[in-house]
């Protein structure tokens, strides 16, 4: 599913696949420290997210790419 942003760019909404886990290590630890802070439901580590995703619990990861430059600007767990 394709959405704009508020501030007019375009990003695909996808489910996460390990495919994924560069880009969503990156982007968490670009995050400020208020927000991880606020918003931390895992450690912001490789291992730590593979386990969250791959673990015994159903937990769903979604993410926002950014169309144009493949990076991720969006992260949700349900």
């Amino acid at each position: 599913m394709n959405i704009t942003t508020k501030d007019g760019r375009k990003a695909a909404l996808c489910r996460y696949t390990a495919e994924y886990a560069e880009k969503l290590l990156n982007y968490l630890n670009g995050l400020s420290q208020e927000t991880c802070s606020r918003f931390g439901p895992h450690a912001f580590t490789k291992d730590e997210i593979h386990e969250t995703f791959n673990g015994l619990t159903e937990v769903h990861g979604f993410i926002g790419v950014d169309v144009e430059s493949g990076q991720i600007i969006a992260y949700a767990l349900i």
